[in-house]
């Protein structure tokens, strides 16, 4: 396989089926990239959602844990 940055790649020789195969796995650094781009932002939002509904949980006054813990599941 030609040289290019932009890509990396793994090969392996296996047997499966009873048929000898070369597999190759092929990365594109690019869409690695707007990948974890897109899963930090969906991370951060999931983030924002925890902390709103903790902040509305401490605002709050309960008769006991098992109160606390259902409204904490909810």
């Amino acid at each position: 396989m030609k040289n290019d940055e932009r890509y990396s790649f793994y090969q392996t020789f296996v047997e499966y089926g009873g048929v000898k195969q070369k597999w190759v796995l092929l990365l594109s650094h690019k869409m690695k990239e707007k990948k974890e781009v897109t899963l930090r932002t969906k991370i951060d939002k999931e983030i924002e959602k925890a902390e709103k509904s903790l902040k509305k949980l401490k605002g709050k006054d309960f008769f006991c844990e098992e109160d606390a813990l259902k409204a904490a599941e909810e």
